[in-house]
């Protein structure tokens, strides 16, 4: 059953300020509502499966929207210019949110996104200037154009793994918001669908510039152990430096040395943290976004479960196979991890060869090195 306009008339509901849907309604026919002066309130039955567009396209006055719980389409425009509105629970039946779907509804502060949905879709929240902060749900795997679009006062969006697009208009105007996600998780930050490769942030704070928009970008860093990462977390921001995650992971390699009691293989642990320790230090860690990227995706983990294996076979007989595996295992990681730090290393090296290079051209086009040589 389809409520429009018509149903509406015949049961005098044209003009009220609160209705209650009817049993049975399955759908809110498109602009069914479409700019009712004097709409402040809605309920919709559990039978809603679908609102079509413009559906409360211009109802200013609405400000309390309750949806059926079985809510599967919320259709484009559906709330459009809801200037009222402040508040939408969204149930997480919802499939689809249609573009548009909540377009210059400029007192809207507080909504969540249901964790079925795919792609946030072009302009969607475009014009919630009161919108502050949001959570993207795990499961969304793009940000199509303009669908933050002016959102002023948003300030703080969380980013899930899932998410790898995200188009380059998604944000513009929201000059307040920092961006927060884990530095593999982004691959594409452009053209939405069409996969334009970006790099990845790696640096505390970056700032990138976004269309005409400077949007901080921060990535958040994790030791894949909580415990641990409460232990080092700055109380203000709750960000991770990759600093502070590789001393993370020196705590953790550390825990080792009470459990192992294999010399060979914790003397390669204890060369292993010297090699942390000095990268822990180098100022330019922040921007070292290809080997902290290895480190982080793949041989921290990979060293951890190896480790943890190892103690968890150490009583085990019949295990013997599986421990020599993995004390030749080790010396083949402490390798890995020396290597990173001499091409982090190298990467600096080249640098100040470079800068030497040049300072020499510039010494003797203005004779001064001919003049040291010859003396």
């Amino acid at each position: 059953m389809v409520f429009d306009k018509k149903m509406a008339a015949d049961l005098g509901m044209q003009n009220m300020a609160n209705i209650t849907v009817p049993d049975g309604v399955t759908v809110i026919a498109e602009a069914a509502f479409h700019k009712c002066e004097d709409l402040q309130s809605i309920v919709m039955p559990d039978s809603v499966t679908i609102i079509n567009p413009s559906a409360f396209y211009g109802c200013y006055k609405l400000t309390d929207v309750r949806m059926s719980d079985n809510m599967k389409i919320i259709g484009e425009k559906a709330f459009a210019w809801c200037t009222n509105l402040q508040k939408i629970r969204m149930p997480d039946s919802v499939i689809e949110l249609e573009y548009d779907a909540f377009y210059g509804c400029q007192n809207l502060m507080e909504i969540n996104i249901s964790n079925r949905i795919d792609v946030i879709k072009k302009g969607v929240f475009f014009g919630c200037k009161y919108l502050r902060e949001i959570t993207i749900p795990d499961g969304v795997t793009g940000i199509d154009k303009w669908a933050f679009k002016d959102c002023e006062n948003l300030q703080r969006i969380n980013i899930p793994d899932s998410v790898g697009q995200i188009h380059i208009s998604a944000f513009t105007g929201c000059n307040k918001l920092v961006i927060y996600y884990t530095p593999s998780q982004i691959k594409y930050f452009g053209l939405f669908r069409k996969r334009v490769y970006v790099e990845k942030y790696f640096s505390a704070v970056k700032e990138k510039i976004i269309g005409k928009t400077t949007i901080q970008i921060k990535p958040v860093y994790s030791p894949y152990d909580i415990s641990v990462k409460e232990e080092i977390r700055e109380a203000s921001t709750g960000i991770l430096t990759a600093k502070q995650c590789i001393e993370a992971y020196i705590a953790k390699i550390a825990r080792f040395g009470n459990l192992i009691d294999n010399d060979d293989i914790l003397k390669e642990i204890n060369e292993i943290k010297a090699v942390l320790e000095q990268m822990a230090e180098m100022k330019e860690i922040e921007n070292w976004r290809k080997h902290l990227d290895s480190l982080f995706g793949y041989y921290f983990p990979a060293l951890e479960k190896i480790l943890n294996t190892y103690c968890e076979i150490a009583d085990i007989k019949g295990a013997v196979e599986t421990k020599e595996k993995i004390s030749e295992v080790i010396p083949v990681i402490r390798r890995t991890f020396d290597e990173i730090r001499t091409n982090m290393y190298a990467g600096k090296m080249l640098d100040i060869e470079t800068d030497i290079d040049a300072l020499k051209a510039m010494l003797a086009q203005d004779s001064w090195l001919v003049l040291k040589v010859e003396k």
